[in-house]
């Protein structure tokens, strides 16, 4: 087959093959787009805990076990707690931040999310967990001292996560529920 020869659409069939292309991003990145704002928008009243504007996804308080202060810091964390001045690590954070400033948001950001008293992991009785890290979300910080506050006899500071545990907090996103892990039965 030549070239010279490519079959050409139609015009009136353009903008439906167009529309049916774009129609499924369009609406995965709607999807995504208001699961990332439901994260942002949480309350804490006397009897719960919730997420969310619209259908918000509620956390009974009489159902938290316990909470743990602090929360697995993930690699980047790391690197960047390691960034000290005069290190390797913090000559090249220092290069990349003077060609690009994001670097250091990032490494702000990074820094502020490692700190423990930014982070809580709120345990439920039905084995289910809660990473919290509030602390850039309007009123994050007075519901995460309010937390701590009314479960201080229930409050853990001083949690050390075993790697199984760590690794199951990276993998999944802050400020979403994590199901109680499966039993194995045989």
């Amino acid at each position: 087959m030549s070239l010279d020869r490519i079959i050409k659409c139609p015009d009136f069939l353009i903008f439906p093959i167009m529309l049916a292309a774009a129609t499924p991003g369009g609406l995965v990145g709607l999807w995504i787009a208001r699961k990332q704002l439901k994260k942002q928008f949480w309350r804490l009243t006397d009897t719960e805990l919730s997420c969310g504007i619209s259908r918000p996804q509620i956390f009974p308080l009489t159902d938290i076990e316990k909470i743990i202060v602090g929360l697995p810091v993930n690699t980047l964390g790391k690197i960047f707690q390691r960034a000290k001045p005069g290190t390797v690590a913090g000559a090249s954070l220092a290069a990349l931040s003077t060609v690009d400033s994001r670097w250091n948001t990032v490494r702000g950001i990074s820094l502020a999310a490692a700190r423990k008293e930014n982070s809580l992991l709120i345990c439920f009785k039905d084995g289910s967990c809660l990473p919290l890290r509030l602390f850039l979300l309007p009123n994050g910080t007075a519901i995460i001292e309010a937390l701590k506050e009314k479960f201080k006899d229930r409050l853990d500071e001083s949690y050390n996560y075993s790697v199984q545990e760590a690794r199951r907090l990276r993998r999944r996103d802050v400020n979403e529920l994590i199901p109680a892990p499966k039993s194995r039965k045989n």
